[in-house]
């Protein structure tokens, strides 16, 4: 440390590198990487304050046991990530189980065996994480050597009774704070699995509701899709013509049906492009009607064309509504006509030619119970969207919980290694 440091009675001042060793692991080859066997400890098993062998672990053979015996991790040694954006994070090895050690973990061993010196250690290194991560150093992959870390000024009580109230005092009050964040990481990640779930699915289960439940449904007659508007097939301009490609109007593919409502596609046509292709205008349906996406099905916000892995519909505005049709043709019972009436494979994928789609059947409810319906919708939407931002803002809360915890945290931390926390 550059600036003078009050040291009190009955401590002293040393570099960390004075209690123990700081070395780093080996650089196994990936080649010899196994699904059993001894585990290697990667930045990646460093989770939470603690070392986990869950998904992603690698192993090693045990074999290799005597020739890298030093690269072996004891019990109670303290682990540190050096590099990464994870950089400065650590746990305690509290494993029974042997494991070797990566290149970009750190290990710190004790030259006694102290475990009250031990956790005051593990303390500090927590303490020091963000001061460990600014000194980090390496480009666009941020990381630290063990002797940058070994020459950390660190204060110690010389008294061992004084030590061990610091490390009691310092597990009852940051364990405490452990627990509030793990609840509050809790509670986020389960509210998060929920929005995420209802976002995959609610437009399925609102569909159903609003027609396939519909309490008038079955009196509603059923008719082909080709007999509510034009059934169009998609086709690519010559593609070694670059005139036909410009930036004015839109060509949809399949990768471009990502929303409910698509605005823009990846490629485009020039007007004479167009000329070639087949012209959808807004609010045309598109369906995916080929491959493993088939069945995938948008409403274009912007005039264009498609290729012809898309069949599309232009709704007829004096029979249906384009938007009922829509949420109609992605209804669970449209979809799995979709399925049921593919006529055969083409290079391995599922297809549903012009004819056949167009004899697809769908349910048609008067003007009226279609707008009502569409507008029914629409509400949930809303609804659902309204209950997105207040998640939003009840985890931005939460996020400045967290912090304020971390800097009850690392006051405390310098609470202790000040020699204030025990007077």
């Amino acid at each position: 440390m550059s600036e003078t440091v009050q040291i009190p009675k009955g401590w002293e001042l040393k570099k960390l590198s004075d209690v123990c060793n700081v070395d780093t692991g080996y650089a196994f080859k990936s080649s010899i990487f196994q699904t059993h066997g001894i585990p290697l400890i990667r930045i990646g098993n460093i989770q939470d304050d603690e070392v986990t062998f869950k998904k992603n672990t690698v192993f090693l053979d045990r074999k290799l046991v005597k020739k890298h015996q030093k690269f072996l991790i004891e019990k109670n040694q303290i682990l540190i990530a050096l590099s990464g954006a994870t950089t400065g994070k650590s746990a305690i090895y509290h494993k029974d189980e042997t494991a070797f050690l990566n290149q970009r973990v750190g290990r710190i061993k004790f030259f006694k065996d102290n475990p009250n010196l031990q956790k005051y250690v593990y303390y500090f290194i927590k303490k020091i994480g963000f001061e460990v991560l600014n000194k980090s150093y390496g480009g666009a992959q941020p990381n630290i050597s063990p002797t940058l870390i070994g020459n950390f000024d660190i204060m110690i009580p010389l008294d061992d009774q004084i030590l061990n109230k610091i490390v009691q005092k310092l597990d009852d009050i940051l364990g405490q704070l452990d627990e509030k964040k793990k609840e509050i990481f809790s509670i986020v990640e389960q509210n998060k699995q929920r929005i995420a779930f209802f976002e995959k699915n609610w437009l399925l289960y609102i569909i159903d509701r609003e027609i396939l439940h519909h309490p008038e449904k079955n009196q509603w007659p059923q008719v082909n899709l080709k007999d509510i508007g034009e059934i169009v097939t998609g086709n690519t301009p010559i593609t070694s013509k670059p005139e036909y490609y410009g930036k004015e109007y839109c060509f949809y593919k399949p990768g471009d049906l990502k929303q409910t409502f698509v605005s823009d596609s990846t490629n485009h046509l020039s007007k004479l492009g167009l000329d070639k292709a087949r012209f959808l205008p807004k609010n045309s349906i598109l369906v995916v009607c080929i491959g493993a996406s088939i069945g995938k099905t948008s409403m274009i916000e912007k005039e264009g064309a498609s290729n012809q892995q898309i069949t599309s519909i232009i709704s007829n505005y004096e029979k249906i509504s384009p938007m009922f049709l829509f949420y109609f043709i992605k209804s669970k019972k449209f979809q799995e006509q979709i399925n049921s009436s593919s006529t055969g494979v083409a290079k391995g994928w599922p297809i549903i030619n012009k004819t056949n789609f167009g004899n697809l059947k769908i349910m048609l409810p008067d003007t009226l119970t279609q707008n009502n319906i569409v507008q029914n919708i629409k509400s949930a939407e809303q609804k659902f969207q309204s209950q997105k931002i207040q998640f939003e803002n009840i985890k931005q809360n939460y996020e400045k919980t967290i912090k304020y915890v971390n800097n009850l945290q690392s006051s405390i931390l310098d609470v202790a290694f000040s020699g204030k926390l025990i007077q």
